[in-house]
């Protein structure tokens, strides 16, 4: 496992334990191999079925699964049941803001009491160089620019919106009000539901 891979990992901690893990966007695999050392079993989700089929002719560990996700939910898996959910780098090209509140909504739903959510988003205030360049065609722009690898900002204020509305707990924060902000989430037990913990900004070691 990478050190990065370590790094958000402990910064995961404490998990209420690791049987089951879930990547959203899982690309060609390669955090998702680095999840199933650590897990009894990975779901790992992406909206592209060709990065999905080219993950898969890679080659990734027995206890891993590939899925075809719908782009706006986690439909298909099962209610309380993720220690852990990790997303990076795609939230931040999903337009459709309805589609990110749903996908709250929906680790709310899969994660298991004491689960955790660790994802990144780009939450970097707007500027008049991005709006110009959002409004032109693609054949005007550079690759990494156009339709589907732009980058969309999200108001760091609206995010903390639809974590509190979904029933989940801003444990941390890392980098807010920037292109890496990372966030910690976590799905309460059934106890515990009235209590808030403290948000911590403090970054992963």
């Amino acid at each position: 496992m990478s050190r990065w891979s370590q790094r958000r990992c402990r910064w995961a901690a404490p998990l209420p334990g690791h049987g089951r893990a879930l990547e959203i966007g899982c690309g060609v695999g390669r955090f998702t191999t680095a999840l199933a050392q650590r897990f009894e079993r990975v779901d790992a989700i992406d909206v592209s079925a060709t990065m999905i089929a080219l993950a898969a002719r890679l080659g990734i560990p027995a206890n891993a699964h590939l899925q075809v996700g719908s782009g706006r939910d986690l439909a298909g898996l099962p209610d309380g049941t993720f220690d852990l959910a990790f997303s990076h780098l795609v939230f931040q090209h999903i337009g459709d803001r309805s589609a990110i509140a749903s996908y709250v909504r929906e680790l709310a739903r899969t994660l298991r009491p004491g689960g955790v959510a660790v994802l990144q988003f780009d939450t970097r205030p707007p500027s008049a160089a991005a709006n110009a360049l959002h409004a032109l065609p693609d054949p005007l722009l550079p690759r990494l620019r156009r339709r589907g690898a732009r980058r969309h900002r999200l108001p760091p204020a609206l995010l903390r919106g639809w974590v509190a509305d979904a029933g989940l707990t801003l444990a941390a924060e890392r980098r807010p009000g920037t292109a890496e902000h990372w966030v910690r989430l976590v799905k309460q037990q059934a106890a515990d539901a009235a209590v808030t913990e403290p948000v911590s900004r403090a970054d992963p070691q």
